[in-house]
């Protein structure tokens, strides 16, 4: 698969979560049997308008075993979230990052572009620094707190099922006004493509808004 995305999209720098190239920006979780909770989350129904979508919180996947031990051995005890980023996405649009690691679990096979936060200069990342990581189907990857990544691309037209681990009340909605204009969820930064962004939203990538092709 990363061959073939390769040599559809000559101009983006495709790896595969198993290369050396990924540990810039995260670990694989090879030790850990996410059979159960895949299957749970590929119960539930894709997008009905084919757009993505995601839920910080789904208590059918929290009810699976591995929630305890995500928690305890990965957030040291910490109360945490499971949820689900799902549907269909090809395009970069966006960037963020929280005051956590974030744990991704690939019910089927994604894509993720990812950057680093050192990379922003001036209020801006350069699309062209972007690295895309294929992430093949039942893989767990630890995203580390000063990585930028946003919603996985499909690969398929199947679309995409990303279980998210995060500490609990990420994304969740604010409970004040922040200055800072990146701050649009609980501990949640964003800066956003120009084509992409809302109203009033920070614009933080320059270059083009890159899109995957499969």
């Amino acid at each position: 698969m990363v061959e073939k995305l390769r040599q559809k999209n000559p101009g983006l720098e495709v790896y595969s979560v198993c290369d050396s190239e990924f540990r810039k920006y995260g670990e694989v979780l090879d030790c850990l049997d996410v059979t159960s909770v895949c299957k749970e989350a590929l119960k539930i129904s894709v997008p009905a308008n084919r757009g993505s979508a995601y839920e910080p919180s789904i208590v059918t996947l929290e009810k699976d075993d591995i929630f305890e031990r995500l928690k305890n051995e990965y957030y040291g005890g910490m109360d945490i979230q499971i949820g689900l980023c799902w549907g269909f996405n090809t395009m970069l649009n966006a960037l963020e990052y929280h005051k956590c690691t974030e744990i991704n679990i690939a019910a089927t096979d994604m894509l993720v572009f990812l950057g680093k936060l050192d990379e922003i200069e001036e209020g801006y990342f350069s699309s062209d620094r972007i690295k895309a990581f294929f992430v093949p189907k039942g893989t767990a990857i630890e995203l580390y707190n000063d990585t930028l990544h946003y919603c996985p691309c499909q690969t398929s037209a199947d679309g995409f099922y990303s279980i998210v681990v995060l500490l609990k009340g990420t994304n969740c909605p604010l409970e004040f006004e922040p200055h800072d204009k990146k701050i649009i969820g609980k501990n949640k930064w964003v800066i956003w493509h120009e084509e992409a962004a809302p109203d009033g939203a920070e614009v933080g990538i320059s270059g083009i808004n890159t899109e995957l092709l499969y």
